[in-house]
């Protein structure tokens, strides 16, 4: 067992007329538990890899004769190594402006276009977020059946983060949809006399829709996302809905080199850190 700890990555590619989701997925229990994913399943062998599932139209009834066949499992194999290959290294342009476009570029050139494939956005500065963080973002986008992004706020807990421009500030609608971002202490207390305001904060990571990244770099460019800084305040101006929800954990972004001192403790006694840490 102490040799598998040195694979970096595994590659799960189903048979004909398999899934690349329900092939390892049983649905004998009360819930479907994908072996691939589940913690006492395969990471429970390999904690220190990566394990990326491959889907392809592996319908026997459409690959016509056995030379057809052949061929065109050919094609699926070529689209394979060259999806393997582009996952390893991306390089995007330095022209880009934002985050979002860079993630468009790099979903694009790995392939990740279709309305199926859902794109999670991780910023560089956010290293200390808890898996389940990434996993309510995607359940979020999912469960709300848009073809656009989601992202989680988090509540404010102490004065100094309300008023850190490090900090983007969020305002909800109704219905949690994002409504305003803003690097100041928003929304205004000026006629809260029983001080009943909520704070949050955003969570800076997003999940999109394959397409809805290709859409976000044709919307022209906006005047608070300018002002703010902030490229999902380009998707608010454009009149689009922003699916959003409180996240119950905490991050830590690190913009100054306080920051960096802080996270430092963090990681020294985070659970998830010292699951994951490489040796």
């Amino acid at each position: 067992m102490d040799s598998l700890t040195n694979i970096n990555s595994v590659v799960a590619v189903h048979g004909l007329n398999g899934d690349r989701l329900r092939t390892w997925t049983t649905q004998s229990g009360p819930s479907p538990v994908c072996w691939l994913s589940h913690p006492d399943f395969l990471p429970r062998y390999l904690p220190q890899a990566r394990v990326l599932t491959y889907g392809y139209n592996a319908n026997i009834s459409s690959l016509g004769s056995k030379i057809a066949g052949s061929e065109r499992l050919l094609q699926h194999a070529q689209t394979l190594v060259a999806q393997l290959t582009a996952d390893r290294e991306v390089r995007t342009s330095n022209e880009h402006k934002t985050a979002c476009e860079r993630v468009a570029e790099a979903s694009q050139i790995m392939g990740y276009t279709s309305h199926d494939d859902i794109v999670i956005n991780v910023q560089a500065d956010e290293p200390v977020v808890p898996p389940p963080v990434i996993e309510m973002t995607r359940d979020l986008l999912l469960s709300k059946n848009t073809n656009n992004c989601a992202n989680l706020v988090e509540h404010i807990t102490d004065t100094n983060e309300l008023n850190n421009r490090h900090r983007v500030k969020a305002i909800l609608s109704v219905n949690n949809n994002l409504i305003f971002l803003s690097r100041e202490s928003v929304p205004s207390t000026f006629f809260d006399i029983n001080k009943l305001t909520t704070f949050y904060r955003l969570t800076c990571i997003t999940a999109y829709r394959g397409p809805f990244l290709q859409q976000y770099c044709k919307l022209s460019r906006t005047p608070i996302e300018l002002i703010e800084g902030n490229d999902m305040m380009r998707v608010i101006e454009h009149d689009i809905q922003i699916p959003s929800g409180i996240s119950p954990y905490r991050t830590h972004p690190v913009d100054t080199p306080e920051d960096v001192k802080e996270v430092i403790k963090i990681l020294l006694d985070d659970e998830w850190y010292i699951k994951y840490k490489l040796p």
